[in-house]
């Protein structure tokens, strides 16, 4: 998408008309908000094309000082002005000098109503976006998307992003690190959380959560005592404590019988800590108490460990933890990738309560769900898995490794008869080669983040529940750990707007 178009688009504002031709000029009486017939940047054009029921825009801008002319004109009687960056009375054009991350309002006025118009000027190192929606799809439901660009190329620099239903970023935030920015989400009503991206290191204090909090502005850190963070998940108990995975290296472990490996290997365990408001650790979870790393590993994997002086040294990821959703009564919801299994963890005792996927094993002796009906036999190096409110669970299918394309999934389970039959899916194009989530919000909504890929799957894909694909949005060149959806109710917009930009 070419954002330093040479030319200017506007679009104007048609009168309605009734079923029989009568022209309407609606708006008159004062029963429907005043609005802007036409809204002009030069020389830049407006992302999306301008129509007057759309109130969030953006341009590329260019570093320093960008020269530019607003051209703007009221519909039905209402006037246009200008509002930032300086106010400029009634007008149908103004000039603006504006620095990157800085927004232009306009504000259309009729008697005492008003409603404004932003466009946000982005930096050049933001990431570009790409929209495509099928002709006939139908708008997606209202919401909020939050994204990251996990990895990015190297002109860029880490965002954490919400986009609105235009996919328009109404709030942004660098990260810290400048690396990308992982696991945007809005686990509390007017707050988006996310984690810079680091490599996996021994040093405990080395990364944290960020939850951004809109209203009032500011800043907490979710951090793991005496281990490094697993940056995979963060989840926000009842009681206001925290849930995270740690990256602990156990040392002198035997793998005998796991591919290649030996009697006395190091390994990245996996662990739970819960997390009180103070900062203390109140609970844990360790996987080696319950999961043998070569019974139970179906993907030896490894990773370069980074020490406190710099240097990697390659060590085996038995289990790689990614997701915790917690269930009504507390107990935990867990999925590992590299055990191709999903797991429920009882809060009260730690033991494993039923597994689905992968090896049958489990030092709990736990019953295994097998996966009946499908296909491919089953999900592989799967994300993101959620308890659903019906009893179903939803995951992202990577298929990592794997000839079918990534899907996501909706599984039933019968515990009884220990079984597992999906019961929704939508694929996409090609494997993932890591990452990636779905969602359904209560609405309906349905969105897929696509993870990594080798480029013909989107960053994320919005559907309803027949599979129909609402719009497939693209960060170019990059990646999104997940793609959140969540209602307009749990981000203020007027905060958001007051807000984004901001770095650490």
């Amino acid at each position: 998408m070419t954002l330093r178009a040479p030319f200017i688009m506007a679009v104007a504002l048609l009168p309605a008309c009734s079923s029989g031709g009568t022209k309407i000029a609606a708006g008159l009486d004062g029963s429907v908000a005043p609005s802007l017939a036409t809204l002009e940047l030069s020389p830049l054009t407006l992302t999306p094309p301008f129509s007057p029921s759309i109130h969030d825009y953006y341009v590329r801008c260019g570093a320093g000082h960008n020269a530019l002319t607003v051209s703007m004109t009221g519909a039905f009687g209402a006037t246009a002005s200008l509002a930032q960056p300086v106010a400029s009375g009634v007008a149908t054009t103004a000039s603006v000098d504006v620095t990157e991350n800085q927004a232009i309002v306009v504000v259309a006025t009729r008697a005492s109503a008003s409603s404004t118009y932003w466009i946000r000027c982005l930096p050049e190192d933001f990431p570009s976006i790409s929209v495509s929606t099928p002709t006939q799809a139908s708008p997606p439901p209202p919401g909020y998307v939050l994204v990251g660009n996990g990895l990015h190329v190297s002109s860029e620099t880490g965002y954490a992003i919400v986009l609105d239903n235009n996919s328009v970023p109404v709030w942004y935030h660098t990260t810290k690190t400048g690396g990308g920015a992982v696991d945007v989400d809005s686990l509390a009503t007017n707050t988006v959380s996310f984690v810079p991206y680091l490599d996996y290191t021994f040093a405990p204090g080395s990364a944290a959560f960020e939850i951004h909090s809109l209203d009032p502005a500011g800043v907490k850190t979710v951090q793991p005592n005496g281990a490094p963070l697993d940056f995979h998940e963060l989840r926000l108990l009842p009681n206001g404590d925290s849930l995270v995975f740690t990256w602990p290296v156990t040392t002198g472990v035997n793998l005998t019988g796991l591919g290649s490996f030996g009697n006395n290997e190091d390994i990245v365990n996996c662990d739970i800590q819960e997390i009180d408001p103070a900062g203390q650790t109140v609970w844990r979870w360790s996987a080696t108490d319950h999961l043998d790393p070569v019974k139970d590993c179906t993907f030896p994997d490894t990773v370069p460990v980074i020490d406190a002086s710099g240097t990697a040294e390659t060590i085996v990821d038995p289990f790689h933890c990614n997701s915790i959703d917690v269930a009504a009564n507390g107990d935990l919801l867990v999925s590992a990738r590299n055990i191709d299994s999903v797991f429920t963890v009882s809060k009260a005792t730690g033991a494993i309560l039923w597994k689905m996927g992968g090896s049958s094993y489990t030092k709990d002796a736990a019953p295994f769900l097998q996966v009946v009906g499908d296909a491919r036999n089953g999900f592989y190096r799967q994300h993101d898995a959620r308890l659903l409110p019906d009893g179903t669970v939803s995951l992202f299918d990577d298929e990592t490794g794997m000839p079918g394309p990534a899907r996501a999934l909706v599984l039933s389970l019968d515990l009884t008869s220990r079984t597992a039959s999906v019961v929704w899916q939508f694929a996409g194009k090609e494997n993932a080669q890591g990452v990636g989530s779905f969602r359904i919000l209560a609405d309906g909504s349905r969105i897929v983040g696509w993870g990594i890929g080798l480029g013909s799957n989107p960053t994320f894909t919005e559907v309803d529940a027949n599979g129909s694909t609402l719009r497939d949005v693209t960060l170019a060149g990059d990646y999104s750990f997940r793609a959140i959806k969540v209602p307009l109710s749990g981000l203020n917009l007027d905060q958001m707007r007051a807000t984004a930009g901001g770095g650490d």
